[in-house]
Parts: C-alpha cells; sequence; structure tokens
C-alpha cells in the first residue's frame, strides 16, 4: 500500500484548478474502483466513494470528505500552465514544499488521508468519501451536492490547517453587489490629478479583517474629509480592491480641480496629518501618492459625488463584533469593501461575514440599508451558511480523547471567521455530528505554501484508530 505522502504525490502530478478537475475526478474514479467502492460522479465531478456492508443502514454512516481543487499559483517570471503542469515537492529541513508554485496541501492532502483509509478500512458499517471540486472560488461542488451523500451518522472534513487543533466554527457570508447610474457631465476644474492610497497589509478578508485597513474605505474618508475642508474636486473614477475576500491594499482615483485649489489640496496630501484620523490598526501606515494628469473628459455630478462618499464612509467595514482579547481574540461579524470601480457606473462589491446566522442577517440588513438611504441599488449575489460542531457530541469526544493519548497533549478547539464547506453539509443534514481536522499547514494559497512532515501521519493514525474504534462499536 501506499503510504499518505506517496498518495499526495501522485495527486501532485495531476494539474488541477478550480474549474478544470476532470483529470484528478478521473483519478479518483479510478482509485475507488481499483480498491473496490462503489463509485458515484456528478454532473459537477464531485466524487463519491462508498463501502456499504450487506445490511448495513445509511443512517449509520461514517462520511470523510475534502475538496479536490487547489489554488494555482506561480512566483512572478517563473513559467508555470495549472492546467497542465504538475506540481514539484520537494522535501526541506522537515517540510514539504513546492519548487516555485502552490504546493496544493490545501486540500490535496486531506484527499490522500481519505484515500489511504478507504483503500485499508475493512469495516463493518456504511463509510463513504465525498471528494468534491469548486471549493476555493464559490464552494460549488459543495453547494449542488445531493443530500443522499450526506445521508450518516458522522461526518469528518479534512481540510483544516492544522494537525494540533480542530475547528468548532466557521463564519457564513454574504456577498453583496451595490451599483449606482451617475449623471455624467463636464468637469468645470482644467487640471487633473490621480491620487493612489496604499501602503496597507491587506490579507484575508476574514482571517486578517481586524489587522488591516482597506484603502477603499481610506480614500472615501480622505476625500470626504477634503471636501468638508471646502477643497473643491470632481471625481471621473475610483478603482480598488481584486476581490471579495480579499482586503484592498491600494485605491487610486482620478479628480479634476479647479486651479485655485490645486496647492491647497496638495498641500493637504503633504500633511502627515492627513490619515491620523481613521482608526486604522495600530501598525497601519498610509502611503499617499499623486500625479498630474490630463484632464479628465466627464466627471460625476456633485451630487452623485456626496451620495457615493457617504456610501462609502458609512457602510459596515472591518470588523464590528469580537470577543476576547490576545490570543483568545476571535472576530465574529465583520464586513469588507472588496471591490470598487467608477467609472461610468459605480460598482461596489462586498463580502460580509458572522459566525452565526442571526449576526449574518443583521450585518446584511445594515448594508442593505445603507445602500438605500443612498439610493445604491443593492443585489444579494450569495449566501454561504454557518458551521457549527456540537460540541458535546460523541464524535468530538472521542476525537478528543484519542488525540489525547496519541500525542500526549490535548487538541485545541478554534473558531475562525473565515468560510469552509462544512456549513452546506449540516445544513444538508443537520443531524450529523461533525469534526474538521488537517495536517500543519502554512502560507497555503501562497508559492510559500509548506505542510509540516509527519503532521499528515498524525491525522491518518487518529482516524485510522477512530474508524476502528467505531467500528467496533457500531459496525454489523
Amino acid at each position: 500500500m501506499h503510504t499518505v505522502l506517496e498518495i499526495f504525490r501522485e495527486l501532485s502530478a495531476i494539474p488541477r484548478p478550480t474549474y478544470h478537475e476532470d483529470k484528478v475526478a478521473d483519478y479518483l474514479e479510478s482509485y475507488g474502483r481499483r480498491i473496490g467502492c462503489t463509485v458515484y460522479r456528478d454532473e459537477k465531478n464531485n466524487v463519491v466513494l462508498e463501502r456499504n456492508p450487506k445490511n448495513a443502514s445509511p443512517a449509520d454512516c461514517l462520511i470523510l470528505q475534502a475538496h479536490m481543487d487547489m489554488v494555482c499559483k506561480g512566483d512572478p517570471g517563473y513559467r508555470y500552465n495549472s492546467e497542465q503542469d504538475s506540481i514539484l515537492c520537494v522535501e526541506e529541513n522537515g517540510w514539504l514544499r513546492a519548487d516555485h508554485t502552490t504546493l496544493g496541501a490545501d486540500n490535496g492532502i486531506g484527499v490522500a488521508v481519505i484515500l489511504k483509509l478507504m483503500e485499508e478500512s475493512q469495516v463493518g458499517y456504511p463509510l463513504r468519501a465525498i471528494f468534491t471540486t469548486e471549493e476555493e472560488k464559490g464552494m460549488g461542488g459543495a453547494k449542488v451536492l445531493s443530500p443522499k451523500y450526506l445521508i450518516g451518522k458522522y461526518f469528518i472534513g479534512l481540510d483544516w490547517v492544522s494537525s494540533r487543533s480542530t475547528c468548532l466554527s466557521c463564519a457564513g457570508s454574504v456577498i453583496v453587489v451595490a451599483k449606482k447610474h451617475p449623471k455624467r457631465v463636464q468637469p468645470q476644474g482644467m487640471i487633473g490629478i490621480e491620487i493612489q492610497f496604499g501602503g496597507l497589509s491587506g490579507g484575508h478578508s476574514g482571517t486578517e479583517i481586524h489587522r488591516s485597513g482597506n484603502a477603499v474605505r481610506v480614500c472615501a474618508n480622505l476625500l470626504s474629509d477634503l471636501m468638508q475642508k471646502d477643497i473643491c474636486f470632481e471625481i471621473a473614477s475610483i478603482e480598488g480592491g481584486t476581490a471579495t475576500n480579499v482586503i484592498p491594499e491600494t485605491c487610486t482615483c482620478v479628480l479634476a480641480l479647479r486651479v485655485e485649489p490645486h496647492g491647497q489640496l496638495l498641500r493637504e496630501l503633504g500633511n502627515p496629518a492627513l490619515c491620523t484620523s481613521l482608526n486604522l490598526p495600530k501598525q497601519e501606515i498610509v502611503s499617499v501618492s499623486y500625479r498630474e494628469t490630463p484632464k479628465p473628459e466627464l466627471v460625476w455630478s456633485q451630487e452623485d459625488v456626496a451620495a457615493t462618499l457617504n456610501f462609502l464612509c458609512s457602510i459596515p467595514n472591518g470588523s464590528l463584533i469580537s470577543e476576547g482579547t490576545g490570543k483568545e481574540f476571535t472576530v465574529l461579524q465583520s464586513s469588507n469593501i472588496g471591490k470598487i470601480s467608477l467609472g461610468k457606473e459605480l460598482e461596489v462589491t462586498l463580502m460580509a461575514r458572522a459566525n452565526s446566522e442571526e449576526l449574518l442577517s443583521a450585518v446584511y440588513e445594515d448594508i442593505r440599508d445603507v445602500g438605500q438611504l443612498y439610493g445604491m441599488e443593492i443585489t444579494l449575489l450569495s449566501r454561504d451558511p454557518v458551521y457549527r460542531s456540537k460540541t458535546r457530541g460523541k464524535l468530538l469526544n472521542q476525537v478528543l480523547d484519542i488525540y489525547r493519548r496519541q500525542n500526549g497533549v490535548e487538541l485545541k478547539q478554534e473558531i475562525i471567521h473565515a468560510g469552509m464547506e462544512c456549513g452546506y453539509f449540516q445544513q444538508k443534514n443537520t443531524e450529523l455530528e461533525m469534526v474538521v481536522l488537517g495536517a500543519e499547514l502554512r502560507d497555503i494559497h501562497t508559492t510559500r505554501e509548506r505542510m509540516e512532515l509527519g503532521s499528515e501521519e498524525t491525522v491518518y493514525h487518529l482516524l485510522r484508530e477512530l474508524l476502528g474504534k467505531i467500528n467496533t462499536e457500531e459496525g454489523r
């Protein structure tokens, strides 16, 4: 039999970017048939492997789950075709990394652990493995997975980033688009100025939301401040952000100015005190740069400029509700102005998160109400559900007990302010007892991604003993 790491290396040879999972789905389907599983594959390329003994009830099933796609990135200047090229794994100083690309241990190592368990398991009760697609870009596979595959008693997700903890809860999220169709007029100003606000750390809009300032919000606040100082300007465009789940690091605006306020605005932009009133996290420092540009052909009406800045300054943004301090600090509700495009029309995309459905509804309603107040068209694009483990469930207690005996320390229990597929699975079967585990990973979604060697075996041995225990207690 292969080791977990050998199976992972086989997976790494198969290109598997999101939306291009056909080849890895073929591999999983073939692997399942070779080890004697019943295999199912749906229109989204989700693959399900089953071992279902005679006279066993599907209601007693234990489900193992991981997603097969990965974030594919290469170092700048490195020739890498994510749809054709393999991942080259390198062992170094006790860690596994990739050569100039993302590693794909998120979530390939979870897939490998499950395949190893399915290959060797001799069970007297139903065992099912679910491998989903499109997790990295919208959880498309989890959304459409048939509820019949979630019939069961226990569920173990392998999409976690630490072998030293388990995830008890993840945030749900909403993605909202706000649009405005402005009146565009000839500029009164004769000078064009492009201003860029930057220097912020950015990061993940869930896990880093309390650590980073938002460049779009900074831009709106500072322009609003300039307007209150009677510095007359007209806005031609604002651009900022790259994705809804990323905090914008920079935001750029183009203004038209009359000759008279030109010097005053430049003096304000060079004033060190300009950014002191923004209430940014302590480590954040805003940089402001500018250059003259050709005069814009069209600008927004002053009425639309005022409404837009009021909207951007008033919309919920950043960490909104939290609890604890220091290492125990947890964000429970947040919102991120992810992208803005203000040219021929205004389009703002926001992603709000919360660790309860009530808080998620509340932040969406706040966004909707502020948008309507300032004449925005508000559209809810998607809503991903919250996940919460049953903290007194039999499955979690068994996992904690086995981990303690195998490793001599307690398995930490964590809550994260980010999304996971588990919310969709729990939504489709609210009776499932669920636990989320994983290998020890660092810097996922970057070319610095790495996995601590041996941590995959920690997870594997925990689950192997767990399956044996459940087989003894509940097997037929």
